[in-house]
């Protein structure tokens, strides 16, 4: 994609209320993040819907007379968004043959020819704070298995001590929330030892937020 000037913005059109809506928003944020500052905003082609509304109208959030619950796309765009950081860092698609060695793989990613390139399977993003104190790693896993994503932290800015907060979102994919389940999709936190090389599992059909917040900046 070319882009002219800057792109005013554009709409996310939605198909599903389920799973499958909520890992269409997380590929489609990503690239969003990719764009930025040249995409200055977006919005979904239908913000509300009442329940007793036309179904195939799909929204992020749905409502009735007294009570709402979220749509899969809003769970997600809702994480993404709490954990913005404004600067790109790197991104990627896709998943190719594991190599047992991590080290060898980190020290010779430059050089190295990836076996079994396998592409829609993944993708990935980093971004961080403009002060330098936060990393955020956005990745989303579309297939039905278990992947592992490897991220390498690097430069002199580095902390020497961080936090490392992960927050994952997964379910079937046709799996979706409710009036009377309003919560059934909702983000796992863990955390993870703070490392320069980690190692993030991603559960089948899920979105996962890494956060790394430091404890000091470097100088």
């Amino acid at each position: 994609m070319k882009l002219a000037g800057k792109i005013p913005g554009v709409c996310i059109r939605i198909a599903t209320n389920d799973w499958r809506a909520g890992l269409h928003a997380a590929g489609i944020l990503i690239t969003y993040e990719k764009l930025s500052p040249a995409l200055t905003m977006s919005c979904p082609a239908l913000l509300m819907r009442n329940t007793t509304d036309n179904p195939e109208w799909r929204a992020w959030i749905y409502h009735d007379n007294a009570s709402w619950f979220p749509g899969s796309g809003y769970v997600v765009e809702k994480l993404f968004s709490e954990h913005y950081a404004e600067k790109y860092f790197a991104s990627t698609s896709g998943t190719f043959r594991d190599n047992p060695d991590r080290n060898s793989f980190f020290d010779d990613v430059s050089q190295m020819k990836p076996q079994a390139w396998k592409t829609g399977t993944v993708d990935a993003i980093a971004t961080g704070s403009v002060d330098g104190r936060r990393i955020v790693v956005k990745a989303v896993n579309y297939e039905g298995q278990p992947n592992t994503l490897l991220v390498r932290l690097q430069g002199s800015a580095l902390p020497e001590k961080a936090a490392v907060q992960t927050y994952t979102l997964s379910a079937g994919l046709t799996d979706a929330a409710s009036i009377e389940r309003p919560d059934k999709i909702r983000p796992v936190e863990t955390t993870v030892p703070y490392s320069r090389n980690l190692t993030i599992e991603l559960p089948p059909y899920a979105v996962s937020v890494i956060e790394i917040v430091a404890n000091e900046i470097r100088k």
